[in-house]
């Protein structure tokens, strides 16, 4: 299997046609990782810190239910 994934990809590299395209599409993911990586990682910790929040809220108020039953 990996002779064949070899094959392919000597084959893929051989054929100049398309090449800019592959090339333009890698520096677009080369972008969006190094450019908006930090963004969308502090977008990430935001709705951790927000999830973390409620479920403390809910489980503080769920306690209070448990206790006046």
């Amino acid at each position: 299997m990996f002779v064949k994934f070899l094959e392919v990809l000597k084959q893929f590299v051989k054929d100049k046609t398309g090449m800019a395209e592959v090339v333009g599409v890698a520096f677009l993911l080369i972008f969006v990782v190094f450019v908006l990586g930090r963004p969308l990682q502090n977008i990430g910790s935001t709705l951790g810190t927000g999830y973390n929040t409620l479920n403390n809220k809910l489980n503080s108020n769920l306690n209070y239910l448990n206790q006046i039953q």
